[in-house]
């Protein structure tokens, strides 16, 4: 009995004793009636239309896969090689034919004319059953496989689920009491029993699932099995002499070929809603029962009277079967006194002690499953018992297992965090190295980079001063060429210094000639002082000798000394005089030098400014 069937004679069962209870009678009409424009109840289907040319196609193809499987074609690998005589185990014709070849190999003759080799050449067949056609099998296979199973699984999801959708809302007013019921059910069951027993593509879903069934079953053949240990092929196929000549593997190239052309999901969905609304009597009469049972069930366990409902359920059960035997002995007497009477029947007493018999059963009967159901329950409990008990051992060993390992666990992780702070130590010292390296680097680098930016910025400081004095000779050159130009009256109409670009280049001439003229007036004159300072130097040395000879010759020719010392007192004041008149001399020649120097920029000034007023 299943589920739905076991549902439905309990609800058959549940309305036989409501059906003609009064009070529940006028519930379910108080029910149906209150709001039963909100009651809706809707149902979804999927109906399934499948394209048989992919089936039939692959059920044309299937029994080809199945002969070409039973050729078994393998290639034969034959490997051979000389062994010690000793590790031989068969000899083969080969075998015979290179000992015919290679003599050298036999050792010796024995009395019996039996020759005895030292090597013997053997050979190992091997049988390779992985080649191209079998496994062109096994991807077409596979193929197969991942096809049918998708659109199978597909139809299947699609075609047996069931989607309902019910919605209660109702507010009902009986007697004294007042209820409020919202009720929004969502349902989905999908590989429904019922839906797959009555679906009506149900012969040509069994025919894919034949097939999947078929494709399962070549899979795992012998040869297959082999064959999945090689390397899949993949697309697109090379057509070999066998698959394009023999018959089987010609008609398996057909049907991959139809599967790589095949892009059509083969079947078609259409979705179909069907919608109760308003219910009939029927469905809105059962799901009043609805109602009605899920307020009892509030009621019954919100208030606690389980057990007092329970024990009014035995009482009327007692008393209904104690009214029934009592039914039963009354008809007995009256049936016994008919047939003492002669107005009865034995067949209707003998009937009527039958039920009583069949009552009496159905009693003994209900108290040995009673029995029976006490006795397993015990059974259940001493089971129990022996598994808890167990439970308690393996508990205890395992809290002795869990605190060893705890113990271990424990000790591991000290290790581990010792090994960490080691590792961590290691790790800022191998850091605190890297960074004092890496800043003494930097430092290092800095410091270079330092001095070549220093030595980049004399270099060019160098050549922004050559730069200047080439500027500056270039001008002076410009300039001497303009005033030679000018004084032998070579300057033509063209030279015009009136554009901003060009008299810029004047200034600069100028002030470059200018300072020339500065400086190289400054070093004539002072070469001139100097030379004249020297001769004029010279000329007083020479009257100095002269006069201190001949101030000698008078100190000679003097009478007495205190004329001579007087005159020489005289003489060297003489020179003194002279020595600071010349001092002051030179002292007054620098003095002009100077002033005529501050004087030279203010005449070109002047003069500058003159030759500007004129041109203006």
């Amino acid at each position: 009995m299943t589920q739905t069937e076991l549902l439905y004679r309990a609800l058959k069962e549940y309305r036989k004793l409501t059906l003609a209870h009064r009070e529940s009678t006028l519930r379910r009409d108080a029910i149906k009636k209150a709001d039963a424009e909100n009651d809706r109840l809707t149902v979804t289907r999927m109906n399934c239309t499948i394209d048989e040319d992919w089936i039939e196609a692959i059920e044309a193809g299937l029994p080809f896969i199945g002969k070409a499987i039973d050729e078994e074609r393998q290639f034969i690998l034959s490997n051979g090689e000389t062994e010690q005589i000793e590790k031989v185990k068969h000899v083969s014709k080969e075998s015979v034919t290179h000992l015919a070849r290679h003599s050298n190999y036999i050792t010796r003759v024995e009395e019996d004319k039996d020759i005895v080799p030292d090597r013997l050449y053997t050979v190992e067949r091997l049988n390779d059953y992985t080649v191209y056609e079998n496994r062109f099998l096994y991807m077409l296979l596979c193929d197969l496989r991942d096809f049918v199973s998708l659109r199978y699984n597909k139809l299947l999801e699609l075609t047996n689920t069931y989607i309902g959708a019910l919605r209660l809302d109702k507010t009902v007013n009986f007697n004294k009491e007042r209820l409020v019921f919202h009720l929004s059910l969502d349902e989905e069951r999908k590989d429904d029993k019922y839906l797959l027993e009555h679906n009506p593509m149900k012969p040509v879903i069994d025919r894919i699932d034949l097939l999947q069934r078929s494709v399962y079953y070549y899979l795992r053949t012998p040869l297959m099995i082999e064959v999945a240990k090689a390397d899949k092929l993949k697309p697109p196929i090379t057509k070999t002499n066998v698959l394009r000549m023999d018959k089987n593997f010609k008609e398996t190239v057909k049907l991959y070929e139809f599967l790589s052309a095949y892009r059509k999901d083969g079947y078609t969905i259409e979705r179909e809603e069907r919608e109760f609304a308003p219910f009939s009597d029927i469905i809105a009469d059962e799901l009043s029962e609805t109602v009605i049972l899920s307020s009892f069930l509030a009621y019954e366990h919100g208030l606690g009277m389980e057990d007092a409902l329970a024990e009014e359920y035995e009482r009327e059960e007692k008393r209904r079967r104690q009214e029934e035997e009592e039914r039963n002995l009354e008809r007995i007497k009256a049936l016994k006194k008919r047939i003492t009477d002669g107005g009865g029947g034995e067949e209707e007493y003998m009937l009527l002690l039958e039920q009583r018999n069949k009552f009496l059963e159905d009693d003994s009967a209900e108290l040995r499953v009673r029995r029976a159901e006490v006795e397993k329950l015990n059974a259940d409990v001493a089971a129990l018992n022996e598994v808890i008990a167990g439970h308690h051992i393996e508990i205890e060993k395992l809290n002795e297992r869990h605190g060893m390992e705890l113990a271990e666990v424990g000790a591991r992780m000290n290790e581990l965090g010792r090994e960490r702070d080691a590792e961590r130590a290691e790790h800022r010292a191998a850091m605190r190295a890297a960074e004092d390296n890496f800043y003494k680097e930097l430092t290092a680098r800095d410091e270079t980079h330092r001095a070549a930016m220093r030595e980049k910025e004399e270099e060019l400081g160098t050549c922004k001063k050559q730069l200047a004095e080439t500027e500056d000779k270039r001008a002076l050159a410009d300039g001497r060429l303009n005033a030679l130009r000018f004084e032998h009256g070579l300057t033509a109409p063209q030279d015009d210094f009136s554009s901003q670009e060009a008299f810029a280049e004047l200034e600069h001439q100028y002030a470059a000639f200018q300072g020339f003229f500065r400086g190289q007036w400054r070093k004539a004159r002072r070469r001139i002082r100097r030379e004249m300072w020297k001769a004029t130097i010279s000329a007083i040395l020479a009257q100095r000798k002269k006069k201190s000879a001949a101030a000698e010759d008078r100190a000679e020719n003097a009478e007495d000394s205190a004329d001579a010392a007087k005159q020489a007192d005289a003489t060297e004041q003489t020179e003194t005089t002279e020595q600071v008149n010349t001092t002051d001399q030179v002292n007054a020649t620098e003095r002009t030098d100077v002033a005529e120097q501050a004087d030279v920029p203010k005449e070109s000034e002047r003069s500058r400014d003159e030759s500007d007023g004129n041109e203006e």
